[in-house]
This record gives structure tokens, C-alpha cells and sequence, in this order.
């Protein structure tokens, strides 16, 4: 057999020597092919008739068989770069369009194929490389190469609350999450969608208003997706205020607020108490049972009762004076408060002044003795200070003396006065120091004479007594005469 190989165009024939492999007569002769040109139709192998035919007419064939051969390649073009989309799951399947795929043969393209046929999400963000590959009736194939860039377009599916209602009043602030507003979220290639929302912390100055607040969704290479849920910000809670028995202290002026302590998150508006200022009279009252009433600056109110007690711990305010005293002829002296407090002052009015010590005695005399002035006030609050009192003894001792004395001279013409001779009695209550006589001797040239002598007598404190009696000086003694 011979074997034609189909050209470009997809022709391809032969003559009588390529089949003839010596054919013969006696005569002159002539060969002839029943079919000498083929195309792709005759692919394969193909009977051809041989015929020799001589001048005579003689005619003899034989059965040929020819190999009719495509050996030609086909001819593939595909894009150098194109962009695919993915579908809203995160597939693709490729096709020879999508390439840009077109190829030419000879004889007929039976089959175009592709390496890459489905892309993911796994894909994005790189050039993935697609050979398209072209096939003719004969196997023979040729290819072309692109490069696919892979391109996710659909942005985050996200579903949320029409509205939400906030509670600002427990704290004063509200946070608003994702959890409060998103019921679904999900993305063909992201399975964790972020969301942001253009506002999530709310306060007081947000209550009672609707406010709209952007939902954005946005999947890992920044499609988004944006949704709108209104939020009602509130407060419902009730203001407060103490509803255990407290105590209310007075000032220096004598009152204090009584309304109990109140609060509320985002801020009283008003509270109304049955008492509003305590003062000094309502301590004989106690305790006192209080109607209160309490609203927010939302209408939110509270009522109720509380008892109070009101109490006074401000001890009085005075000044110290330094005093003194004079002992009486006892030897005692007192002071009362009166003379060492002034400017007394006190919130709700002074009640009575005492001393630690109010009497003193002469032991006291030597130095200043320090006193302790007390005022207490009419709610029994004490306060004390120190003052020093200087005690002085001013009474001259008591001295009395004999109506007169007579004195004798001796017999040596001398007498001595004595004190004993002159008093009668001297005392002090504090105590006698001395007793001086102003003369105590007298002689002969005293005989005969009345003298006035003085008794002095000086007390511990340096006071003085002098009292005078009348001495008379006799003698009374003969001479003793004696004769030669």
C-alpha cells in the first residue's frame, strides 16, 4: 500500500507509479487509477483501483490499498489575560470562550479541552494559568495558554432588625453590637464577615430619640454591603432616693438640708420633700417621717417614705477670760463661770456653763491655778477650754491685845515685853508668819512711864496687823542698904 499525506488545505493524491509496482504486457499499455486525489473525508485506508489497458483492449487491474494520513497540526489561539467573576456561591466554571479560545485545521477541530475547568475562591488574588488544547480527527492537537485573574464581585449577603430599643437609664450608657441588630451575614468567599456600624455607644443625651444607624458588612477583600436599623434609645428606670432611716447634722447656723440623698443615671429633674430645711426646733421631734417624691429628666418618678432623725453635734463656741479672786477672812474664795466665759455662741443656743473647780483655798495663793471652763448647749454638746484664775490673800491677820501692861523692872533695873504679855489672840486663816513688838526692853530710865507699844503681826501672804498697847514701867524694888 502507499500511504498520502494530506497537505494544509487538506488535499492530498497520487498517480499510477506510486501505486505500480511493475506492471506488464506482451504489448504497449496504459495505467489508470479509479481514484487518484483524496481529502479528510478519506482518511484511512482507502481502496483504489489499478487498471492496465494495451491496444488490443485488452485490460487487467488489481486492488490497491492507499493510507490516506492527516499529519497536520491545528492551528489554537486563547487571550494572553482575562478576568473571571465568581458566582454568588464562590464557583466558576471555565469554558473555551471564557479563554477566548479559537483554533483551525486542515481537516476538522473534533475537540477543544481546557486544563482548568472550575475556579474557587482559593483563587483570588493570583493569575492562574488555563492551557486550551485543540484536537483533530487524527489526534493531532496544539495548545495556547492564558491567564485567568480571578475576581470575586458580590458583595456580603446581610440581613438585620428593622429596630432595636436601647436602655440607657441603668448606667447611663448603652453599647450597641452586632449580636443586637445583625440576624444573618455570609459571603460566597469569606466566612467570617466583619461588621461595623457608623455608631455604637449611647448615653443620656440620646434618650427619647430614633436614631438611624448604618450596618455595614464587609468581606475579606472590602466588598460591602450597608443596611440601615433604627434605634429607639430609652430610659425607663425610676430615680432613687435612700429609703433607710438617715441623720441630718445642723450646721453653725442651726439648720441642715433634710431632703434624703437621691440619684438617677441620667439626672434628677425634681424631688419633693414634706420636710425640706431641718433646724434646731425638730430635734425635740424626732424622728420624723418624710414624704418624698422623686422624677428623672425622662418623667420616670419614685415615691415613698423615709424617716430622718435630726441631730445636733456642734458644741458651742466662747472665749476664756483669766480671773481672780480675793480670799475671804475663811481663807476661801470663789468664781463662777460668769466670770471667765464671754461670747458664747452656739447653733442652737447655749445652755449652761460650768467649772472643773470653783472655789480655792491659800494653797493657791503661791501660783495661778489653771481651770477648766465647760458650755454645754442645749442639746447637751460640750466644749471645754482652760483658764488660769490668780488667787490672792488681802485680809491682815486678827490681833487683839490687853488693855494695858504693867511691867516691873528687876533687880538688875531691866524688864522684857513679850509678846505673850501684850496679845491676847492673833490668827490668820491662812496662817500667822510673825509678831513683832515695836519695843521689848526697858531700863530704870523707864520707871514711872507709859509707853505705847505695837504689836505687829504679819501673815504667810505678807498682810499686816498692827494693834498698840499701853505699858507701864514700874519699880518696885527698895534699895538694899547696909551700914559701916
Amino acid at each position: 500500500y502507499v500511504t498520502v499525506l494530506l497537505d494544509s488545505n487538506g488535499k492530498g493524491s497520487i498517480n499510477t507509479s506510486d501505486v505500480d509496482a511493475g506492471s506488464v504486457d506482451n504489448c504497449a499499455f496504459e495505467l489508470s487509477l479509479d481514484v487518484d486525489s483524496f481529502s479528510c473525508n478519506d482518511v484511512g485506508n482507502v481502496s483504489v483501483m489499478l487498471t492496465g489497458t494495451d491496444g488490443s483492449a485488452n485490460v487487467g487491474s488489481t486492488m490497491v490499498t492507499v493510507s490516506v494520513v492527516d499529519s497536520v497540526s491545528p492551528m489554537a489561539w486563547s487571550g494572553m489575560n482575562v478576568t473571571l467573576e465568581l458566582d454568588s456561591s464562590g464557583n466558576r466554571n471555565v469554558s473555551v470562550s471564557d479563554v477566548l479560545g479559537i483554533a483551525s485545521d486542515n481537516c476538522d477541530v473534533t475537540s477543544e479541552v481546557l486544563d482548568v475547568t472550575h475556579l474557587t475562591c482559593s483563587s483570588l488574588g493570583s493569575s492562574v494559568p488555563v492551557t486550551y488544547t485543540a484536537i483533530d480527527a487524527s489526534g493531532n492537537s496544539a495548545s495556547s495558554r492564558t491567564y485567568v485573574s480571578v475576581v470575586d464581585v458580590d458583595a456580603p449577603l446581610l440581613e438585620v432588625k428593622s429596630s432595636v430599643t436601647l436602655e440607657v437609664g441603668i448606667t447611663g450608657q448603652a453599647l450597641l453590637t452586632e449580636n443586637d441588630v445583625v440576624l444573618s451575614k455570609s459571603d460566597n468567599c469569606d466566612s467570617d464577615v466583619s461588621v461595623v456600624l457608623n455608631k455604637t455607644m449611647f448615653d443620656c443625651m440620646d434618650a427619647g430619640t430614633v436614631l438611624a444607624v448604618l450596618v455595614t458588612a464587609i468581606d475579606n477583600i472590602g466588598l460591602t454591603t450597608n443596611r440601615t436599623v433604627m434605634v429607639s434609645v430609652v430610659d425607663s428606670v425610676d430615680p432613687n432616693f435612700v429609703n433607710n432611716p438617715y441623720t441630718v447634722y445642723l450646721n453653725d447656723a442651726g439648720v441642715a438640708s433634710a431632703i434624703p440623698f437621691h440619684n438617677d443615671t441620667c439626672g434628677v429633674y425634681e424631688i419633693v420633700s414634706s420636710i425640706t430645711i431641718a433646724d434646731c426646733l425638730d430635734i425635740a421631734r424626732n424622728p420624723h417621717t418624710l414624704s418624698v417624691y422623686v422624677s428623672d429628666v425622662h418623667g420616670n418618678t419614685k415615691t415613698g417614705q423615709v424617716v430622718m432623725t435630726v441631730v445636733d453635734d456642734l458644741p458651742a463656741n466662747f472665749s476664756v477670760l483669766n480671773g481672780s479672786v480675793v480670799l475671804g477672812a475663811n481663807g476661801v474664795a470663789s468664781i463662777g463661770p460668769g466670770s471667765l466665759v464671754s461670747d458664747e455662741v452656739d447653733n442652737c443656743g447655749v445652755g449652761f456653763s460650768s467649772l472643773d473647780r470653783d472655789e480655792f483655798v491659800c494653797a493657791d495663793v503661791s501660783s495661778v491655778q489653771e481651770v477648766v471652763v465647760t458650755v454645754t448647749d442645749v442639746n447637751g454638746n460640750n466644749a471645754s477650754a482652760t483658764t488660769f484664775v490668780s488667787v490672792r490673800d488681802e485680809t491682815a491677820p486678827v490681833v487683839e491685845v490687853v488693855g494695858g501692861v504693867d511691867l516691873y523692872l528687876n533687880s538688875s533695873g531691866y524688864v522684857m515685853l513679850t509678846v505673850g504679855d501684850v496679845e491676847v489672840r492673833s490668827s490668820d486663816a491662812c496662817g500667822v508668819l510673825s509678831r513683832v513688838l515695836s519695843r521689848e526692853m526697858f531700863s530704870c530710865a523707864d520707871a514711872g512711864k507709859t509707853f505705847s507699844v505695837n504689836l505687829t503681826v504679819t501673815d504667810v501672804n505678807g498682810n499686816v496687823h498692827v494693834n498698840s498697847t499701853d505699858v507701864v514701867i514700874h519699880d518696885d524694888v527698895a534699895p538694899t542698904v547696909s551700914g559701916v
